[in-house]
């Protein structure tokens, strides 16, 4: 199976400098690996790359394959380009994910990081 055929999610983007292209990003849904000692796999597709993403169950296998998506739109340069549902250009409504696998103080410092910026950004605009 594929992500073009189990399809959980699909996406479509516009492109800034050819307004008659269409970008589809497609996920799966997650699904036990056939491999014994595997876990749980995701397939997606972004543009013309196609991918599996796995973990060690259905949610991580989902939050992989929405990184390789994010990944594979960077890789082949469409970013900054896309568009989606009428916003501004390389928004493309994935985020990055903070890395849990450098550890529990790390994923907890760049959170914080994120949620001050975040923050200082509202208070910029509302005294705007």
């Amino acid at each position: 199976m594929d992500a073009d055929t189990d399809r959980l999610v699909e996406r479509r983007y516009s492109v800034v400098d050819d307004p008659n292209r269409i970008v589809i990003v497609t996920i799966g849904t997650p699904r036990l690996d056939p491999d014994p000692t595997g876990d749980w796999m995701c397939s997606f597709t972004a543009d013309t790359t196609r991918g599996e993403s796995h973990g060690v169950d259905s949610l991580q296998a989902l939050q992989t394959a929405i990184e390789g998506v994010r990944a594979a739109l960077d890789s082949l340069g469409l970013s900054p380009k896309l568009v989606w549902v009428g916003g501004e250009p390389g928004v493309t409504g994935i985020p990055r994910s903070v890395p849990f696998a450098l550890g529990r103080a790390f994923a907890e410092k760049i959170e914080r990081h994120i949620d001050q910026e975040v923050e200082a950004f509202t208070e910029a605009a509302l005294r705007r």
